[in-house]
């Protein structure tokens, strides 16, 4: 888990992931890793799963609810899809 990191930029038709309180943006990087950032904080929060450790967003799903509590939202998602 990396806090701080740059907005990530996703395409318009990108599915978000909303998950206990916080909004998601996951990619795979190669067959092995999924990498989830997150698009509602003030500060962007990514966290790197192995994919092959059953689903991928259980992870988030266990960390959303304290990050939820302790990284504010932001007004809007950012940054804006891509076009």
């Amino acid at each position: 888990m990396r806090c701080g990191v740059a907005p990530v930029t996703y395409p318009p038709d990108a599915q978000l992931l909303a998950i206990n309180g916080v909004t998601w943006y996951g990619h795979a990087v190669g067959s092995s890793t999924v990498v989830f950032t997150s698009v509602d904080r003030e500060v962007p929060i990514e966290i790197t799963v192995p994919a092959a450790k059953g689903n991928p967003s259980d992870p988030i799903a266990t960390l959303s609810t304290p990050i939820a509590r302790t990284v504010p939202a932001s007004a809007s998602p950012h940054p804006s899809p891509s076009r």
